[in-house]
């Protein structure tokens, strides 16, 4: 790939170098906390299981009563990649527009900002399918127990890898066409996918108010992360329509040549979608059903005499 262009021109309207370095910085902020979180998160959780467990527990026996010591800070994993793409992205575009001759910046920006919600819609399956897991709660999802998070997160990566390969191709006059059918078939995979899934996040809803067992055992924590995975799909299910309907108006349609709408429903869409998470994470999070299952289920802890200690 080259790295000037010739007479193809990238934008089609000037490019604001403030709006992408304001979102470079909010990014970078997401990616701090959210990393900053689970980590706390982590230690936080390993230091109440030692102290509520008496040491009872060794690291073999982990997967036993509840998901492991580590797995569930690596649902987490692709939330914050994701925030680190973005950050990249913006980055780049902020370099961008004040360097149009230039492909390679604009490539990455293009690629890195188009594919980011992908993989923060992974983590969003990775974490609904171990709370499933956890809340003992399996039968409710449509798609069968060991194929649910398998399904959804191979779904994503189909859609992954069709927006990266067309977000590189629309970079060169010879292939934008070829670029923008990729993208629309990868944002159309992804909202298939991602429908879907939020039909069965709002089903497990329904149906799990009738368990009185969950409350009982988790309290409301279950239903904060639910809601959370919620509100967070539903932003990037917004994002990815605009974005489908951008593609398909093409280049000189109104949604690609107003920048305006990048940064409303993408950039902040996105912004949203990232923040719910690291606003409800404090308050409710994997970690501590893992904990109250584990003290719970294999200890005979009550809720209340775990939450003391917690």
């Amino acid at each position: 790939m080259g790295t000037s262009t010739s007479d193809f021109e990238l934008y089609n309207y000037t490019p604001s170098t403030s709006a992408a370095a304001l979102f470079a910085a909010v990014f970078a902020l997401s990616l701090l906390v959210l990393s900053v979180e689970v980590i706390v998160l982590q230690r936080r959780a390993k230091k109440t299981i030692s102290v509520t467990m008496d040491d009872r527990l060794n690291h073999s026996e982990y997967s036993m009563v509840g998901l492991s010591r580590k797995k569930p800070s690596s649902k987490f994993v692709c939330l914050i990649v994701g925030c680190g793409l973005e950050t990249i992205g913006y980055i780049a575009r902020a370099y961008s527009s004040k360097n149009q001759d230039k492909i390679l910046p604009y490539v990455i920006q293009s690629m890195f900002v188009l594919v980011a919600p992908a993989l923060i819609a992974a983590s969003i399956y990775m974490i609904f399918g171990a709370m499933l897991s956890l809340l003992d709660c399996s039968s409710l999802s449509i798609i069968p127990a060991r194929f649910n998070t398998m399904f959804f997160v191979c779904g994503d990566i189909f859609s992954f890898l069709l927006q990266c390969g067309g977000g590189g191709l629309m970079a060169k006059s010879s292939s934008q066409k070829t670029g923008e059918i990729l993208a629309i078939i990868g944002l159309i995979v992804q909202l298939v996918f991602f429908g879907f899934f939020l039909l069965t996040e709002i089903r497990f809803l329904i149906l799990a108010r009738g368990r009185a067992d969950l409350t009982l055992k988790f309290g409301n924590k279950w239903k904060i992360i639910n809601w959370t995975l919620i509100v967070s799909s539903i932003f990037i299910l917004i994002r990815c329509i605009v974005r489908t309907a951008e593609f398909c108006q093409g280049r000189e349609g109104y949604l690609m040549s107003h920048e305006w709408t990048i940064y409303v429903f993408d950039a902040l869409f996105m912004t949203a979608s990232v923040w719910v998470f690291a606003v409800s994470l404090p308050f409710a999070s994997l970690f501590d059903l893992n904990m109250v299952k584990m003290a719970v289920n294999e200890f005979k802890v009550v809720p209340s005499e775990y939450e003391s200690r917690y």
